[in-house]
């Protein structure tokens, strides 16, 4: 196990008949005649001191590249309503993510990188640059129980606001795992008058926490008439949480889903 096997050391392990993996995903695992993998050619990560902390804009874009991976390759004008991005930062930020190695160019178009990598960069950058930026605030509901406002938003929800499920309560629905307590959405439009039409009171200390929408990868799918968020979006906020039971339903969800 190495930090990065280049190709011609590969290429002398695999006549060697070494089994080898590396931080990029570079490996070879042969278990006898049953099972052979091999993926070679991963370039090294730059060092850490000339690699530019990512923005969230390459993260919203990041979220949108993995949730559909055959949005690489669409324009810039797709990529603008589908992120929340402008067709400009939509271009720079996919140079950017090959220049981290996020993406690869291949031919005249695009591939996501190595599946380790951009787990790291999603759950680091969501926690780190992305989350802070959409948070709304924190609430409590009207009601005695998150499970009578869930049933609440299931019944009816104010005309004109659209939400998606995160978290806990998004992981339940696709797995019946974990809930736990706390109500992570994303709405739009996302200001506190939102939450007053919700029924919802400021509370620091409140288990639900409203957060900004930042494009149309927000709203995935529907699961018992909730809108949930993309897995990977779930899975960072579930990594987001101190809840150790988040983390073990997250690489449930890592392994159900192979994120």
């Amino acid at each position: 196990m190495a930090r990065h096997i280049p190709r011609p050391v590969a290429q002398r392990l695999l006549e060697a008949q070494v089994n080898f993996a590396d931080d990029v995903g570079n490996l070879h695992l042969a278990l006898g005649d049953r099972y052979n993998w091999t993926v070679v050619g991963n370039p090294a990560l730059a060092p850490l001191s000339e690699r530019h902390p990512i923005s969230a804009a390459q993260l919203q874009l990041l979220f949108q590249l993995v949730t559909y991976p055959e949005s690489t390759n669409w324009p810039v004008r797709r990529l603008e309503t589908a992120a929340g991005i402008s067709k400009s930062k939509a271009a720079q930020a996919r140079i950017e993510l090959v220049a981290e190695g996020l993406l690869a160019a291949k031919g005249k178009g695009y591939q996501l990188g190595p599946k380790n990598l951009l787990a790291e960069c999603l759950v680091s950058g969501y926690a780190q640059v992305l989350r802070p930026k959409l948070v709304v605030g924190r609430f409590r509901s009207a009601e005695k129980t998150a499970e009578l406002f869930l049933n609440r938003l299931r019944k009816s929800v104010p005309p004109g606001i659209r939400y998606a499920l995160t978290g806990g309560p998004a992981v339940d629905l696709l797995q019946h795992f974990y809930r736990g307590p706390d109500v992570p959405l994303f709405i739009e439009p996302s200001s506190r008058q939102v939450a007053q039409e919700l029924r919802l009171l400021p509370d620091s200390d409140g288990p639900v926490t409203l957060l900004r929408a930042f494009g149309e990868v927000v709203f995935w799918q529907e699961r018992d008439n909730h809108m949930l968020a993309p897995p990977w979006l779930i899975y960072a906020e579930l990594l987001n949480s101190n809840d150790p039971r988040a983390h073990e339903a997250a690489r449930e969800l890592q392994q159900e889903l192979s994120l």
